[in-house]
C-alpha cells in the first residue's frame, strides 16, 4: 500500500515535471515569435535582390534558375511563417 507521503511527493514530482516541460513549451513559443519576426524582416533584408529576380525576363539559363529557386523559397517561406505564427499565437494559459 502506498503511504499518504509517498503518494504526496509524486504528486510534487509530477508537479515539478509539468513546470520543467511548460517552461520548455513557453520558450518555445518565445522562439516561435522571434523568428515570426525575423522572417518578416526577410521581405525587407532581401528587396533589392528580389526585385531584381522579379524582373529577369529568363533570357538565359542563371535568370530562370533563379526565378525557379525564388519561386520554390518563396513557398517554403509562406508555409513555415505560418507554421511560426501559429506556435506564437499559442496561449498556455495557466
Amino acid at each position: 500500500m502506498t503511504t499518504t507521503s509517498e503518494v504526496k511527493s509524486a504528486l510534487d514530482s509530477v508537479a515539478r515535471s509539468i513546470r520543467v516541460h511548460r517552461d520548455i513549451v513557453k520558450k518555445a513559443i518565445s522562439n516561435a515569435a522571434l523568428s515570426s519576426v525575423a522572417l518578416s524582416d526577410l521581405a525587407t533584408e532581401h528587396a533589392g535582390m528580389i526585385s531584381t529576380i522579379q524582373a529577369y525576363t529568363g533570357a538565359d539559363s542563371f535568370e530562370t534558375l533563379a526565378k525557379d529557386e525564388l519561386a520554390r523559397l518563396t513557398t517554403e517561406f509562406l508555409a513555415l511563417k505560418v507554421d511560426a505564427d501559429a506556435v506564437a499565437a499559442v496561449d498556455l494559459t495557466d
